[in-house]
């Protein structure tokens, strides 16, 4: 009887030895199973604080392209129009210079029909040519002929250099035209290259947010497997 009653109270000690061993395991297992679900909940929060960082930037970084883009459309367009102005500006050079050649022959023509020919043929000024007449009617007739030739000619030099005076006038408008869009496009030009370092700026740090995301997300796989081990345990 002794004997029986000493493997039972042995047998109860180990029974309860086991139960506080077991109890202790669990209570342990707990206490991993609950750290594991902070740790998962803390890499849930900043995924979903990198995945709102990561939006933001994308959303600044399509500003930012559009921007480039839209600059890129203005600069072609004031290209555009320097290089019409500078078009019109040596169509009206060549008109200039047509006009000068024009200007010259008839100032040659002018010397030569008042100056020369006549002089020749009647060996004196106008005013002989015209006292040379047989009489008042042809006098006079010589009179008006020279006094046309003579308004012909300065009503001539008067258009030429009216047109000429217009078209240099023209010229530095659009010079000035041509020098302030220059400057302008330059400007864009300036502004779209900080766009640009703005832009790698931003891709850079999309970058390293996806990088961090990816870290993050190996670290909360480990972690749900983990989670999942200490379930089963």
């Amino acid at each position: 009887m002794k004997y029986f009653f000493f493997i039972f109270v042995f047998c109860f000690k180990f029974l309860l030895l086991c139960n506080i061993s077991d109890a202790q395991n669990i209570s342990d297992i707990k206490k991993q199973k609950e750290k594991s679900e902070k740790e998962i909940d803390y890499l849930n929060g900043l995924l979903k604080n990198l995945q709102n960082e990561k939006f933001a930037f994308d959303k600044k970084l399509n500003i930012i392209i559009s921007k480039i883009e839209e600059s890129k459309k203005v600069i072609d367009l004031l290209n555009t129009e320097i290089s019409f102005y500078n078009k019109s500006i040596e169509r009206n050079k060549e008109k200039i210079r047509e006009l000068e050649n024009i200007k010259k022959e008839m100032l040659d023509l002018y010397a030569k029909l008042i100056y020369g020919n006549w002089k020749k043929r009647n060996k004196g000024d106008n005013r002989m040519f015209i006292l040379a007449s047989s009489d008042f009617n042809q006098a006079y007739k010589r009179f008006k002929y020279l006094q046309q030739i003579q308004d012909y000619s300065k009503k001539q030099l008067k258009q030429i250099r009216s047109i000429n005076d217009s078209l240099v006038l023209i010229n530095d408008n659009m010079e000035r035209e041509v020098i302030s869009r220059d400057f302008a496009a330059k400007e864009v030009t300036s502004q779209q290259k900080k766009l640009k370092a703005e832009e790698n700026g931003q891709k850079n740090l999309i970058a390293k947010v996806r990088k961090k995301e990816k870290n993050l997300r190996k670290k909360l796989n480990i972690e749900l497997a983990n989670r999942r081990k200490l379930e089963k345990r």
